[in-house]
């Protein structure tokens, strides 16, 4: 069976005031967080892999193992600016057995359309990012869909955060659906060159570099 490949960022689990501050539809955060954890689990399965770029949930300890515990697929976490809390519990036993890393970031190398491509993931926007001169896409989160339109022009950049598609995770799939929408990054040197340089790592997998 194939293994899928997803990503996510800013679900702020547990976090109430991200309500009013993103204008999120929800009543209360005990609704968003059901609403947030049912969408994710309806699309993603437990072998699947799935990147969350950041902001994963407020509370304490046992507030994020518990939503942890309730969402399936393999979990490579960005490090975001309101993960402090779950950076410090990372190596605990329970969190180990939940997530399957935790980084600053990720380049990660995938297939698509059978032309190998490189993808950088981010908390942060980043002007310019690896690989990004010889056509590497970039996705990131933190701004809850504010530089939609800035990116559409920039390059093959994406906010995949749940603000910016109705509370669900991005499949691969639609993510390269959107990069054809998008204009080649500024500094890239050219489309031949960028192929070669994706193709140069005999490594390339879904796994994290």
């Amino acid at each position: 069976m194939k293994r899928n490949i997803w990503f996510t960022s800013d679900t702020h689990f547990n976090h109430r005031n991200i309500i009013s501050y993103a204008q999120r539809p929800f009543e209360s955060v005990e609704e968003m967080n059901e609403v947030m954890i049912e969408r994710w689990n309806a699309l993603v399965r437990d072998e699947d892999t799935i990147y969350h770029l950041g902001d994963f949930s407020f509370g304490g300890p046992e507030d994020i193992l518990r939503v942890l515990q309730k969402l399936k697929g393999r979990i490579y976490l960005c490090m975001g600016s309101h993960d402090k809390r779950l950076y410090k519990i990372r190596n605990g036993d329970v969190a180990r057995s939940l997530l399957a890393g935790m980084e600053e970031s990720y380049i990660i190398n995938v297939h698509v359309e059978k032309i190998p491509t490189k993808i950088f993931l981010s908390h942060y926007c980043h002007k310019v990012w690896p690989f990004s001169h010889y056509g590497s896409w970039h996705l990131f989160g933190h701004s809850h869909g504010r530089l939609d339109a800035y990116v559409a022009e920039e390059g093959r950049m994406l906010d995949i955060g749940v603000d910016s598609h109705d509370f669900y995770p991005w499949s691969l799939e639609e993510v390269a659906g959107v990069m054809k929408t998008r204009p080649i990054n500024f500094n890239q040197v050219s489309v031949e060159n960028s192929h070669q340089m994706a193709s140069r790592h005999p490594e390339d997998r879904l796994e994290p570099r």
